[in-house]
């Protein structure tokens, strides 16, 4: 992302206190805004370097969360995606995502934090649902957050008008887990890191990668804004069809870098 992107991207965003923040930008925690609150979050995931080609893409996520009820919030998300590959850049709107969040105890006054996630999007003739469960815990100035997730993603395939095969939808899975562990600094800073283990499924039930990512994950807070910031390089493909021990770069890309910025409304 460019500096000039990020700026624009904080100038946006109204001067409101925060209600919620994120240490972590691919894990999430327990936490859920009270009734009544709103939070606006702006999403930019950026990925490159895949084996053989000129590869780059931007994800943007516009999110309005909302808490809804005692310890239950929903979220709506407008999603964007720009894709250069080998010269050839091509801008599309992704569709919409709903979001519900239901929290279960709290990391400090039970001692672990447990919640379910909800996400469901859809983009003309492609869904997804995703399902993560949640536990976190507080040590002091220690946080530690753990997401196991299941994905199941489903695509209609229109065949051309010579194709024999015809019209067909093709189903992919998707297991993940992620962990993330950070210190608070300051009232202000929080250093860590996240970890996150990706296993795509085929339609067919075979395991096609577990690729193994890992990179340090900065929070900054202000009284007006708070952002996160998560540098992903993908570390190593641990199993499936892909080889192991070797990065998989056909589906996967060699780095991630995420960034959320947050205000309430």
């Amino acid at each position: 992302m460019r500096p000039t992107h990020l700026l624009t991207a904080i100038a946006l965003l109204p001067s409101l206190a925060s209600a919620a923040e994120r240490s972590f930008t691919y894990t999430h925690d327990s936490a859920v805004l009270a009734p009544g609150q709103h939070e606006l979050e702006l999403w930019t995931t950026w990925q490159g370097g895949r084996e053989g080609q000129d590869f780059r893409r931007l994800d943007s996520r516009l999110e309005i969360e909302i808490g809804v009820a005692p310890e239950t919030q929903v979220a709506l998300y407008l999603n964007h995606r720009r894709t250069s590959e080998d010269g050839v850049s091509e801008s599309e709107f992704e569709g919409v995502s709903l979001e519900v969040k239901r929290r279960f105890s709290d990391p400090t006054a039970d001692g672990m934090g447990s919640a379910i996630y909800v996400e469901g999007s859809a983009n003309g003739s492609e869904a997804e649902l995703e399902l993560k469960g949640i536990a976190d815990w507080r040590s002091g100035a220690w946080l530690t957050a753990f997401n196991l997730t299941g994905e199941v993603e489903s695509a209609e395939e229109v065949a051309e008008p010579a194709d024999d095969i015809g019209n067909g939808t093709t189903t992919e899975f998707e297991v993940k887990l992620s962990l993330g562990v950070s210190r608070q600094l300051d009232s202000a800073w929080s250093a860590g890191l996240e970890i996150e283990s990706r296993n795509p499924y085929s339609e067919t039930g075979d395991w096609e990668s577990s690729t193994l990512w890992a990179g340090p994950a900065v929070h900054l807070a202000s009284p007006h804004l708070w952002g996160t910031l998560t540098v992903m390089p993908q570390i190593a493909n641990l199993g499936g069809e892909a080889d192991s021990g070797e990065r998989e770069l056909d589906d996967h890309s060699r780095l991630e870098i995420r960034l959320i910025l947050g205000t309430s409304f």
